[in-house]
């Protein structure tokens, strides 16, 4: 068996596949890539049990299949120079070369590498707005390790792409139709930095495409309308509170983070008449910051919040004001058309 791949091509699934599919320890078989030449295609594999990245690239080489270690050969591409890597079966192990440099790497049968559904052809376009959006939800959901409801995950409907991680949350209106997904933070992510993704799926993978290159997610156990739960209900239909340039915000919502990244109290702003005061008290490090800003206000109010998670809600809103809106224990805010609308909740 040899096979040669151009170095280029390598780098580029490496760079696609490292945020997305991460090392798995627990089954060593899937410390291996798997590559298969058929036809005038190579298709390189990488699965994790939990997400798996394929790609096809344009090959001339005989037809084969084999698996070669990832580090082995991630570690050889940086030491070497030159436009192809060779591979070539020598005993139990596979020999990679390119030019006079040579290396050997460990192998496995490639039928003990688990097999992959992807038979599904139905694909749906999904449009540019709807990716975005996931993606600046998925910033917004901090902890992907934590599976309760609504947290940590991200849901896209035919008009709206909404998510929450239980302190802050988001949701926006969208003019295209989209397919209706529920995406875990991770998948957001990674649906997000794909150019012209498209969205199929079989009994256990959410699948997406991006041009010769095939992603697959396991599906998420929290149901759609489960995990939603109301959180944005009624949100819009509140009179506004107050009003505020979201730059004059963060630089307060920043400030208290550097100065007092240990204070636990939270920072409040109180609202009366046409004054906002932003202020974060820290008794034990004698500390008080204050700032103060004209508001349209309607009413009086006093909230509490977490500054670090308000400044990363603020810098992911695609707007330049922001508007607020009283709720229980909790603040929605929009831009002025309310195309959005994302959630703070109030620290107890």
């Amino acid at each position: 068996m040899e096979a040669r791949i151009r170095k280029e091509d390598l780098i580029a699934f490496k760079e696609q596949s490292a945020d997305i599919v991460i090392k798995n320890d627990i089954q060593p078989v899937l410390q291996f890539l798997r590559v298969k030449v058929e036809g005038d295609f190579a298709t390189i594999t990488k699965n994790n049990n939990r997400a798996f990245i394929v790609k096809s690239i344009a090959n001339d080489s005989d037809d084969c299949e084999f698996l070669i270690d990832e580090k082995t050969l991630y570690d050889f591409m940086n030491a070497c120079e030159g436009e192809y890597i060779t591979f070539k079966t020598s005993g139990l192990r596979i020999e990679i070369s390119c030019g006079k440099a040579r290396l050997f790497s460990p192998t496995e049968p490639p039928h003990l590498y688990p097999n992959i559904d992807t038979s599904n052809e139905n694909w749906v376009q999904i449009p540019k707005l709807t990716s975005v959006s996931a993606g600046i939800c998925a910033k917004l959901c901090l902890d992907p390790t934590v599976i309760f409801g609504a947290t940590s995950h991200v849901f896209a409907a035919p008009d709206w792409v909404g998510g929450s991680d239980g302190s802050i949350a988001y949701f926006q209106t969208l003019s295209a139709a989209s397919p209706k997904l529920i995406l875990r933070r991770e998948v957001a992510q990674s649906l997000s930095k794909m150019s012209t993704p498209q969205y199929a799926q079989t009994e256990s993978y959410d699948l997406f495409k991006d041009g010769e290159t095939l992603f697959g997610f396991v599906k998420s156990e929290v149901g759609f309308f489960d995990g939603y739960a109301g959180l944005f209900r009624g949100a819009l239909e509140v009179p506004i509170s107050f009003s505020l340039n979201k730059g004059a915000m963060i630089k307060f919502t920043q400030l208290c983070t550097q100065r007092a990244p240990d204070a636990t109290a939270g920072a409040t702003f109180e609202c009366s008449g046409d004054t906002l005061s932003m202020k974060l008290v820290d008794s034990g490090a004698s500390l008080d910051i204050h700032m103060e800003f004209p508001v349209v206000s309607t009413e009086k109010c006093e909230f509490k919040f977490n500054p670090e998670k308000m400044t990363q809600l603020l810098k992911s809103l695609p707007c330049d004001d922001v508007y607020f809106y009283p709720g229980k224990q909790r603040y929605f805010i929009t831009d002025k058309d309310k195309t959005f609308c994302s959630v703070i909740m109030g620290m107890i």
